[in-house]
């Protein structure tokens, strides 16, 4: 994976990035079914794991001239660029939108703005077709000037009123951010705000004035995976190394993981534990306190105004009821956390058909169905 992203950040453009995947697949592929002894042998290409470094940066440059001359050797590579590249600059584009308090944001990257603008508007304006946007972060302004090859990595504002923001930025499109704070009201960067260095961040507001965060800046708070194994609670104009832990996972684990849901009572801040990629442990931090929620490891869990939304992986037996694995069932958050255990049946899968995943909207919960080979859609909402 580091060679391959290695590969793609010396490609100037979308489609040739897409272009090189492909054959990247091809070489990897030998190497993934290569015997034990072959793999367990000593790695002499470590010096890619400096993927700024001098050298590696140079192989990549030789090895993207040589990818290139390959790939435009082929006779229906003119043909492929152009296609791919009007796909990915094309105006009519739908514009996927976020909801952010009154607001509805999206990035978006066009042939002006290769780097990306995160923009937003109002309601009636995105529905009437065609909506004015209000450019919040310039992204190819930004990079031209500090010279840094950012790349956006997502805003994550203090709800309900979304004008205290944290915005990630990777240089280079690594897999490691880094933090700034965002006044909504001025569209600027807040000076002597919440600020991370480099690092696999997380973070999650608690209060205008507190923020949970996890990090792999400390050697000692890190698990073999590469994430933070420990959640910080830091309070506004405190050194960042003095925040105190407040939640901690095993050296073995995957990390620990926060995040803010938005819930009819106000924001709610989650804390994850990942053991494995397949098994996680939740908890909510409530009156300063984590609560420990009791749902199955194997469990995807989201939260969709006062429902507590769960997809099962395995078959659960909670309350005098049994439900089959696959299956999306829902329970009042409040009650839940109290103890009651009064859940329903959202959508179980038939005998040819799967539930692939769901996403989160502000009232309703949406669930992507796969019958066979055929993909749907379907709205679950709770009515009054």
């Amino acid at each position: 994976m580091r060679i391959t992203r290695l590969l793609l950040s010396g490609l100037k453009t979308a489609s040739e990035r897409l272009l090189v995947l492909f054959a990247t697949a091809a070489l990897l592929v030998p190497l993934a079914c290569a015997p034990p002894s072959a793999q367990e042998a000593e790695d002499p290409f470590l010096w890619l794991e400096d993927v700024e470094g001098e050298q590696a940066m140079e192989w990549v440059l030789a090895q993207n001239e040589l990818t290139r001359t390959e790939l435009r050797a082929f006779p229906a590579y003119q043909e492929l660029y152009d296609n791919t590249l009007a796909i990915l600059t094309s105006t009519a584009r739908i514009a996927y939108p976020a909801i952010q308090g009154d607001m509805l944001y999206n990035f978006w990257t066009d042939g002006d703005h290769p780097r990306g603008v995160y923009r937003r508007t109002g309601w009636e304006s995105y529905l009437s077709g065609s909506p004015e946007w209000e450019i919040v972060l310039d992204m190819d302004a930004l990079v031209a000037e500090e010279g840094t090859p950012w790349a956006f990595r997502g805003m994550n504002c203090l709800l309900p009123e979304a004008q205290s923001c944290l915005v990630s930025l990777s240089p280079g499109g690594s897999d490691a951010v880094e933090v700034r704070e965002f006044d909504m009201a001025t569209m600027d960067f807040v000076a002597g705000g919440f600020a991370v260095p480099v690092s696999k961040n997380t973070t999650a507001w608690v209060d205008e004035n507190t923020i949970l965060l996890g990090h792999n800046l400390n050697e000692g708070y890190v698990t073999t995976s590469g994430y933070s194994r420990a959640a910080w609670r830091w309070e506004r104009g405190t050194p960042l190394e003095e925040a105190p832990i407040i939640a901690e996972a095993g050296e073995n684990d995957m990390g620990v993981f926060v995040a803010t849901q938005e819930t009819p009572s106000g924001p709610l801040t989650v804390v994850a534990r990942l053991i494995t990629i397949f098994e996680r442990e939740y908890q909510f931090l409530e009156n300063g306190e984590l609560v420990t929620v009791d749902v199955p490891s194997d469990a995807q869990m989201n939260m969709v105004g006062d429902q507590l939304i769960l997809q099962l992986v395995s078959d659960w037996t909670v309350g005098g009821q049994t439900f089959n694995e696959g299956s999306v069932v829902s329970a009042n958050l409040e009650d839940y956390l109290a103890g009651e255990r009064n859940l329903e049946l959202v959508v179980a899968p038939g005998e040819r058909s799967t539930i692939n995943g769901t996403s989160r909207r502000k009232r309703a919960s949406c669930l992507w169905n796969i019958w066979v080979l055929e993909a749907r859609r379907s709205l679950f909402a709770r009515l009054p």
